[in-house]
């Protein structure tokens, strides 16, 4: 039962935007897709055999979670058997109907639990994939000249009439003036430069071309869609989904008598190490002061008591002992991402240090020292050609 089908592949495009990872993985017979697959396929063979028609499964879904989470699970398995350990997929808890992804046990003595989730980036999935074919839709128009910017305010009701709306971008490229556009664009006249203005679904759509220069200009194979952006802005909180991830980790298997990993891929856009400490140990806050000569101003205060690792009564959720965070770790950034520990200092079960060799980070109490362990690059414990994907021999 391999991962992948077993079929003749001819395709050499670049991956639609409303194609699934799987399905373009699937078919794909480009060099560095041919090598992701090839790694992938290992990976799956060495999954305990009774746990791998559940992955397979979740891995061939369109549904993007299910498949980023399959993925993520073979990822940890893989990683974890590189470091060392022999994996138990979906142990028996004691107190809790649950079962977390592993146990990793090594020389009958370091043993622990691994729970690996995802932070799904915010979106309704009906309007994503109605701009997912729009954009697909557009990438097929005939535009030699100019690429395209598209900003967007709303969220489409129905499906959006891409033909429609690519036929009549077409007619609009051919009145423009490239020299004059051009123009604009090297004298900064940003506003100068003309834009055309659809109302479509609920949903208001702004298109701007953008002058190719001398090398796309008449060359086939290159997508016009260069940009897609709304121009509502939405408060960024990711830190509150890693807390949230991890809090949904902490107390769903009961009391424990091993440390408890809780593995997170963050797959918003927005994700840094400011974000990963908010989580953990609380927003970070300003305070305003406003003294005798009335001018404000600004000071750094404590965090707020809202963390996943620190709350109103002190430490909390010690059973988690450490945490990963990861930023849209996927099969093609291997080599692009970091993969560490960060170690909890009041866990009931502390990990010990040496359980794996990767970076990792730990805090004194009680002065918060933050304190970074340089470790091996997980790419290189995984055995990860660099670069990543291979890339076609010249």
């Amino acid at each position: 039962m391999p991962l992948f089908d077993e079929i003749p592949r001819t395709e050499v495009r670049p991956r639609r935007q409303n194609e699934g990872g799987f399905e373009y993985m699937n078919t794909s017979t480009r060099p560095g897709i041919s090598a992701i697959r090839e790694l992938l396929e290992g990976w799956f063979e060495r999954l305990p055999p009774d746990g791998q028609a559940d992955v397979r499964g979740r891995f061939r879904s369109r549904d993007d979670a299910q498949h980023q989470s399959a993925f993520f699970e073979m990822y940890w398995h893989e990683l974890l058997r590189c470091s060392g350990y022999e994996i138990e997929l979906h142990p028996a808890m004691p107190n809790a109907s649950t079962n977390p992804d592993f146990l990793a046990h090594r020389n009958g003595a370091s043993r622990f639990y691994l729970e690996a989730t995802l932070v799904m980036p915010p979106g309704y999935p009906g309007t994503d994939r109605r701009f997912a074919e729009l954009h697909d839709t557009l990438d097929r128009m005939n535009s030699p000249d100019y690429f395209l910017d598209i900003e967007y305010r709303g969220s489409p009701q129905a499906n959006i009439r891409g033909r429609l709306i690519r036929e009549r971008l077409e007619r609009w490229f051919r009145d423009l003036n490239h020299a004059e556009i051009s123009g604009l664009y090297r004298e900064h006249a940003y506003d100068a430069v003309p834009t055309l203005t659809w109302d479509e679904q609920g949903c208001v759509l702004k298109f701007t071309p953008i002058p190719k220069g001398p090398q796309f200009r008449g060359q086939p194979g290159a997508r016009p869609v260069g940009a897609v952006m709304p121009t509502e802005m939405r408060e960024l909180r990711t830190h509150d989904d890693i807390r949230a991830a991890i809090e949904g980790k902490a107390t769903k298997y009961g009391n424990l008598d091993r440390p408890l990993v809780v593995a997170v891929n963050v797959l918003d856009d927005f994700c840094d190490n400011a974000d990963i400490r908010n989580a953990l140990f609380g927003e970070e806050q300003v305070i305003a002061i406003r003294p005798a000569d009335g001018q404000f101003r600004h000071e750094w205060g404590h965090r707020a008591p809202n963390g996943a690792w620190l709350g109103r009564g002190g430490p909390r959720n010690r059973l988690v002992s450490a945490v990963s965070v990861t930023h849209q770790l996927s099969p093609s950034k291997l080599r692009s991402r970091v993969v560490g520990l960060i170690h909890k200092p009041w866990a009931m079960n502390p990990l010990a240090m040496e359980a794996m060799t990767i970076p990792q980070i730990t805090i004194s109490v009680p002065d918060g020292q933050i304190r970074e362990e340089d470790g091996t690059n997980h790419a290189d414990l995984l055995g990860i050609p660099d670069p990543w994907p291979v890339r076609p021999a010249e």
